[in-house]
């Protein structure tokens, strides 16, 4: 792997000026991603409204510079939305929930969270007469096994879990309904994010951030049949700067972007990778395991890399953090906490 540092376009928090004086919505504002968003839009002076169901003294952004509002609610519930939407400019809706084991109870749950939700949102709005931009998490998960690499918006998809199943219907719905209710949606179907979130306890829940857990702790580190398989880690900075930047940009109808670095690195090359930069801070060395006894699924199986030319050309983004950086970043924030 050769990495070299890239030269940077923007940042986040330029990004973030353009919220300034706009009512923001976030659900998920308290989960991975949803913490370093509201983070970043906490620094400017907008209204920000966090929509999740946890407490209203449960975790909130540092250094506030204009109003917060906290909105109690499920996002599979309609009731949530007419009240989170109140004099709302932008949406983004980052709740999700990602079942590993199904059942007839988990794919309801998903059902109703990944897809539901959105349908909700819709309504709300034609019920109020809002038309707000809506910035739409999604998944790269969506197109399962590409045919080729890097992969482009109009790859076909063919969706593998129910979660990628269910986050195709929530796409659709935002596609079929702008036109007859008057928003405009972006989508962003995220690769692998990782990096260290605000919410420091959510670190954990993407792969890589567990593996470098893992390593500071010690190891070992586990490798598994789908070793050689290609995965693009885009840094959580870049990923909240596409966000922030989608979310202003003004444009009409349902728009779907592919959002990664760009760079595709084998399983085992960025285990390898975590393993030699973990090594360098704990002094340990730390051990490599194979196990060819997990059975993995075909969804774990698949390759990918993204390519964002279509977003880079319309907002002028591009990743910024290669995997090396982005690694010894979330090492540095890691350490400090263990």
């Amino acid at each position: 792997m050769t990495e070299e540092r890239r030269e940077p376009s923007r940042s986040a928090p330029d990004a973030a000026k353009a919220y300034v004086g706009r009512t923001i919505l976030l659900t998920g504002g308290r989960g991975y991603l949803g913490a370093a968003l509201a983070e970043q839009l906490a620094a400017v002076d907008c209204e920000l409204v966090l929509c999740d169901r946890s407490n209203q003294d449960a975790w909130q952004p540092k250094h506030l510079c204009g109003a917060l509002r906290h909105v109690r609610g499920d996002v599979s519930d309609r009731a949530t939305w007419s009240e989170a939407l109140c004099d709302v400019d932008v949406v983004f809706h980052l709740a999700a929930c990602e079942h590993t084991h199904g059942s007839n109870h988990a794919a309801e749950q998903d059902l109703a969270v990944n897809a539901g939700a959105v349908l909700h949102c819709i309504e709300a709005c034609r019920a109020a007469g809002r038309s707000p931009r809506i910035v739409h998490a999604s998944s790269a998960n969506l197109y399962g096994c590409a045919s080729e690499l890097p992969v482009r918006e109009d790859a076909p998809d063919r969706p593998l879990t129910l979660f990628a199943v269910h986050k195709a219907a929530a796409e659709t719905y935002l596609r079929l309904f702008a036109p007859l209710v008057g928003y405009s949606a972006v989508t962003l179907r995220l690769a692998n994010v990782y990096g260290p979130t605000p919410r420091i306890e959510k670190t954990e829940q993407v792969v890589l951030n567990k593996i470098i857990t893992r390593a500071l702790a010690g190891g070992p580190l586990k490798l598994y049949d789908n070793r050689e398989c290609i995965r693009d880690y885009v840094f959580i900075d870049d990923v909240v700067e596409a966000f922030l930047l989608a979310g202003s940009r003004d444009a009409a109808g349902q728009q779907t972007y592919v959002i990664g670095s760009g760079e595709g690195h084998t399983i085992a090359e960025a285990v390898q990778l975590v393993a030699s930069r973990a090594e360098r801070v704990t002094g340990r060395s730390i051990a490599i395991e194979t196990d060819a006894t997990v059975e993995i699924g075909l969804a774990e199986q698949r390759n990918f890399v993204a390519d964002t030319g279509r977003f880079e050309q319309d907002t002028g983004w591009s990743a910024r953090t290669r995997l090396a950086e982005g690694v010894d970043k979330t090492i540095e924030v890691l350490a400090c906490r263990s």
